[in-house]
């Protein structure tokens, strides 16, 4: 059974990511916060009836070059007849196309799947001196998030409030919507001892992660992960991907 956060108490545990000397640049390190001796880069799988796809599967069906700075936009190329100019994109900045025959259903966006949520917590649980002590902080503009979150302490970061929990780390895979099958968990994450941070943009279909050369490593070899090697100095935008850009 998966444990269930709880409001904390005061925001005090957010301060060091407040504090840290960085605004958003766009870069991995920007949201991670802290600077950690490595970093990887999980992938959030597109669906094909119900089945996961790797994006490493769409980038090879679209003759796309899979890497750490990839792009879903990037790895579906247009079809012909369409464009590829962004002012036609969509307003998340992913191209408005048919869906493809290797996927029907995007990666989602803004926060972690539920298998994404399990899997980090099995493999960064042996990773911190602290797994029963764990802080959780999520966008408060999220429609889906349930009420009960909603008197929990705030900070701010990046323009955005967020509101803090406190929990286990098992309480990373607690659902924190009402609704049935609503991927919405934690948009940051991290444990008492700062071994590691966890951090899903709103604006992003990937989950980066900071922390101890041996954690990533440990993240990089599993099975249910599609993760890569990232770096504090890699950006996140939706223009990082030059490898696939410059492909006609």
């Amino acid at each position: 059974m998966t444990a269930q956060p709880v409001p904390a108490a005061t925001a005090r545990a957010s301060a060091w990511a407040v504090a840290a000397d960085r605004d958003f640049g766009g870069t991995v390190g920007d949201l991670v916060r802290a600077r950690f001796p490595a970093h990887a880069r999980v992938f959030h799988p597109a669906h094909r009836a119900g089945a996961p796809v790797r994006w490493s599967e769409v980038a090879a069906a679209s003759g796309r070059a899979m890497h750490p700075l990839a792009q879903w936009a990037q790895l579906n190329p247009p079809s012909p007849g369409e464009t590829a100019r962004p002012e036609q994109w969509g307003s998340d900045l992913r191209p408005i196309r048919a869906r493809t025959a290797v996927w029907d259903e995007e990666p989602v966006l803004g926060s972690m799947p539920t298998t994404v949520a399990a899997e980090l917590v099995s493999v960064l649980t042996g990773h911190t001196r602290t797994p029963g002590r764990c802080w959780f902080a999520v966008w408060d503009g999220y429609g889906a998030l349930s009420s009960r979150w909603r008197a929990a302490p705030s900070f701010e970061l990046f323009g955005r409030d967020l509101l803090l929990l406190s929990g286990s780390i098992a309480s990373a895979a607690f659902p924190l919507s009402d609704k049935p099958f609503e991927d919405l968990y934690a948009n940051m994450w991290w444990p008492s001892d700062h071994a590691w941070c966890v951090a899903t943009d709103v604006d992003m279909m990937t989950t980066y992660v900071g922390g101890s050369v041996e954690a990533v490593e440990a993240l990089l070899r599993d099975d249910v992960l599609e993760a890569l090697p990232a770096a504090a100095e890699h950006s996140v935008r939706w223009d990082s991907d030059v490898v696939n850009l410059a492909r006609p």
